[in-house]
């Protein structure tokens, strides 16, 4: 798969665009690139037994989480990109409490405190 063109250049588009968002940027970014040849290769942590044993068993995120320290550029992003939401619902049930505590009947409530309440209600 990592050997298809297309496939490189996707994921080389997706890491830029979500390192735009690390405190080091480009060179964050240019430190996931390096890194992901560990991980294609399964280096270090990610040719373990342990690790491989737990794929499938554990959601990627957090297989990453647990198993990916040892890139840490990599890891930082592989967490963002594998714990989006595939569908809407996540995103439209937080609208539906949104709406519920910022409705016409509970206008009075501060913009700054939605985010305190919606967190609670998760």
């Amino acid at each position: 798969m990592f050997d298809l063109p297309d496939v490189m250049e996707g994921l080389n588009v997706t890491l830029k665009t979500i390192f735009q968002a690390h405190p080091l940027g480009d060179v964050a970014f240019e430190n996931a690139i390096r890194e992901f040849s560990v991980f294609k290769a399964r280096q270090g942590a990610y040719g373990r037994e342990a690790s491989l044993s737990m794929i499938g068993k554990l959601p990627n995120y957090q297989w990453f989480q647990q198993f990916g320290s040892g890139t840490p550029y990599l890891q930082w992003a592989a967490v963002r990109i594998l714990a989006m939401v595939a569908s809407s619902s996540g995103a439209e049930r937080h609208f539906s409490k949104l709406s519920w505590m910022k409705g016409k009947l509970r206008n009075r409530l501060a913009n700054d405190k939605v985010p305190v309440y919606i967190a609670c209600l998760v």
